[in-house]
């Protein structure tokens, strides 16, 4: 028998052998390099709660907009083929606090330059009246539905890997309860 079969012949030894190997299963197959899977765990719960806030701060950056330049896009009374006083500033504001959000969520970015880029365009449109503010928000409305549900995709992508390495950690936790 060689040498290494013969250390692993004792109960003891294949038990730690085998938590050893099940320990570099979880560590591979959540994507780690050696560390815990609780790592893991912490690290797509962190993931999580930056895009979630992220999200808050643009929310409360367009309020923040809304309040500096006195401007609601979502007034009632405002005219349909022109732009409303303070309109552009406010769009600008709301164009900034954008491309902050997708410093933190960069896997949006090209989706809201092409936003920012299509509104900008249509906006113009309004203002040389050769479209509605209706108009405008119908074009817009696909594009930020897409962005809403890529957000929440992420955020469910996210909370699954969680959820998985959540079940890889009590399985290995198992796995060694029968090496003492």
């Amino acid at each position: 028998m060689t040498a290494l079969g013969h250390r692993l012949s004792s109960p003891r030894t294949r038990r730690i052998a085998i938590a050893a190997l099940l320990l570099a299963l979880a560590a591979c197959a959540s994507g780690g390099s050696g560390s815990s899977s609780s790592g893991a765990v912490d690290t797509a719960a962190a993931k999580a709660d930056t895009l979630v806030d992220a999200r808050e701060k643009l929310v409360a950056a367009l309020t923040d907009c809304s309040s500096r330049y006195d401007y609601d896009p979502e007034a009632p009374g405002l005219p349909e083929n022109a732009l409303a006083p303070n309109e552009l500033e406010w769009r600008d504001c709301a164009y900034a606090a954008a491309r902050e959000y997708t410093r933190v969520n960069t896997a949006l970015a090209v989706d809201f330059t092409t936003l920012i880029d299509e509104d900008q365009r249509l906006t113009q449109a309004v203002a040389d009246g050769q479209m509605t503010r209706t108009e405008r928000r119908q074009r817009l409305q696909p594009m930020i539905e897409g962005i809403r549900q890529k957000e929440e995709e992420q955020i469910l992508s996210l909370e699954s890997d969680q959820a998985r390495n959540l079940d890889l950690t009590r399985q290995v936790t198992e796995g060694l309860r029968g090496l003492h």
